[in-house]
């Protein structure tokens, strides 16, 4: 009875940091830093269709991992965007509708489009050449009790800093995965609420978070169709989860309600989101191994699930020292990347988080796989 206790105070506290973190898009610049096999079995895997949801031991804090790995990405910035950062301007712009640098059709070979800008509503947009990043959001239930789409800025913040311009996907759109995908050139899956394991087969066990219905029906899709159409992947805290879930692995619901791990694996938000919570043995050979040059890295960490059975085309790039939980995913060809951290709260002060973001954003701007970004990000 104590145990079951001691578990449902851990969720509530989990449920409650959650809370804190997430912000509605109209809050997000005054509040700053919060958070936000078989192909054919797999498809047809239900997603639901309305939404439904409401929505380990501590190490001491090591000095900067600056300290500890030379910054190897730093020279392979963006011309500019040093310059701009420090002046505190983020070009978050609208991206154009159709652009010749899309998935619809490459710029030429100058990077300059010989086509007239895209005219919508009357309004004019320039070409970009920043690759644009898919981005997507959820609901959040504010006190007032009027729904909003919240996200964490840092998302959006590591992304323009990288060299790259988000282009925001709301949950709830009744869109096509291949239409929202037309003019991307990556995807990047964030963090937030629990996957429904309807998902991935399970019924929900009483320490199941709240779930966005209309987020996973949007997510799930989008996985699929960004890796069918060879756009870079990126998956972050939740989007690691999804993705694994998206093709073909499952989660535990609650790691140590499942006995994945004694530990808890979420940090209270007052010590900061780039708090340091734990450190991760990352496996030679993998791309996470290339991109950060190293065979341990210290990450945040804020979540109660965590990846259980690996999806078919996945290989494990990370595990939680210690406890060994699942901290990272890839594919082999170099396309899809995930990690159970939130770098994009580290990207100032711990290298690989930066690496990470860096690498992503040049694959994406050169339609190739991330691997030769992460070559060319240690070559500078």
């Amino acid at each position: 009875m104590a145990q079951q206790q001691q578990r449902q105070d851990s969720q509530r506290d989990y449920e409650e940091a959650l809370d804190a973190g997430h912000q509605p898009m109209a809050e997000l610049d005054s509040r700053g830093g919060g958070e936000f096999g078989d192909e054919a079995a797999i498809a047809e895997r239900p997603i639901p269709a309305t939404a439904g949801g409401g929505a380990g031991v501590r190490h001491p804090r090591p000095h900067d991992q600056h300290d500890q790995h030379s910054d190897r990405c730093r020279d392979a910035q963006p011309a500019g965007e040093a310059a701009k950062r420090s002046a505190g301007i983020h070009d978050l712009r609208l991206p154009p509708l159709e652009r010749p640098g899309g998935r619809g059709g490459r710029a030429e070979p100058n990077g300059i489009s010989h086509s007239p800008p895209p005219v919508v509503s009357g309004v004019t947009f320039m070409a970009h050449k920043r690759p644009l990043i898919g981005l997507t959001v959820g609901a959040v239930l504010q006190h007032t009790g009027m729904p909003y789409f919240g996200l964490n800025k840092q998302y959006a913040t590591a992304l323009v800093e990288a060299g790259a311009t988000p282009v925001l996907l709301p949950a709830g759109s009744s869109s096509e995965p291949d239409d929202l995908l037309e003019n991307l050139d990556g995807m990047v899956f964030p963090g937030g609420l629990d996957v429904h394991p309807s998902l991935y087969g399970e019924e929900p066990s009483s320490l199941l978070g709240r779930v966005d219905d209309d987020l996973d029906a949007l997510d799930i899709p989008l996985v699929r169709a960004a890796v069918r159409r060879k756009l870079p992947v990126l998956g972050l805290c939740r989007g690691h989860q999804v993705v694994n879930v998206a093709l073909g692995g499952s989660l535990y619901q609650d790691i140590r309600a499942d006995g994945a791990s004694p530990d808890n694996h979420w940090a209270p938000l007052e010590q900061g989101r780039d708090h340091l919570a734990h450190s991760i043995d990352i496996v030679p050979g993998t791309l996470l191994s290339q991109l950060t040059g190293a065979d341990r890295v210290e990450v945040n960490s804020f979540h109660h699930q965590a990846v259980k059975d690996i999806a078919p085309r996945l290989k494990v790039n990370a595990y939680s020292r210690g406890d060994h939980v699942i901290e990272g995913l890839e594919s082999a060809d170099g396309m899809v990347l995930t990690v159970q951290a939130h770098p994009e709260a580290l990207v100032h002060s711990q290298s690989w988080a930066h690496c990470l973001f860096q690498a992503f954003v040049t694959a994406a701007g050169s339609g190739s796989a991330i691997r030769p970004a992460v070559s060319a990000a240690l070559a500078s």
